[in-house]
């Protein structure tokens, strides 16, 4: 009997979802088998992952761990320490090679996606009073969004800041959903009475 199941999420031939906090498992999308499951050896998931066509990305809690799989077969990649807190917000692919994670509150970590191992990290105010920072971006472009009103932008390959820019008076509540890029105009944002 399975658990209760959510957090569906298409990828490529791969229909992957959560079986409560104790697997993620994943189903082939031409046949409707079970392609793959994943069950951490100790623990539980977390409650956070982010799937593309190549790789899974996911937190185990107790040990807390990065733990990162190929999403054709299930296989584990790599897995590393993710300390003890639960992850602040869903993982970001910027491409193939890299993983941004805010870790922690405070905390966005640049990861190489392909060998494990921790590129860059930069950190947030210590107590920040809107939540933690959020992230977006693509393979040329990273925002970092700061205490709910600030905007960096950051570079992918250092992790060192080449802009900020205040939003506005009201933080902004879901980022993601409030701010598009696009190479015609890197930067858009949406009405902040959407939400």
């Amino acid at each position: 009997t399975l658990g209760a199941l959510a957090d569906f999420v298409i990828a490529g031939s791969r229909l992957v979802f959560r079986e409560g906090r104790s697997r993620l498992l994943a189903l082939d999308c031409q046949t409707g088998g079970l392609a793959w499951s994943f069950k951490p050896p100790e623990g539980t998931l977390g409650p956070r992952f982010q799937c593309d066509r190549q790789r899974v990305s996911l937190q185990t809690v107790s040990p807390s761990r990065l733990v990162v799989l190929d999403t054709r077969d299930g296989r584990v990649r790599f897995e590393l320490e993710s300390g003890d807190a639960f992850w602040s917000r869903t993982p970001l692919h910027l491409d193939a090679t890299r993983l941004c994670l805010v870790s922690d509150r405070v905390h966005v970590q640049m990861h190489d996606a392909e060998r494990g191992g921790l590129l860059w990290e930069i950190s947030g105010p210590s107590s920040p009073a809107n939540g933690p920072p959020d992230v977006l971006g693509d393979r040329e472009h990273l925002l970092v969004v700061i205490n709910g009103y600030l905007l960096e932008r950051v570079d992918p390959e250092t992790g060192k800041v080449l802009w900020q820019k205040r939003l506005g008076t009201e933080p902004l509540v879901k980022p993601r959903k409030r701010i598009a890029l696009d190479s015609t105009a890197p930067v858009q944002l949406m009405s902040p009475t959407v939400r």
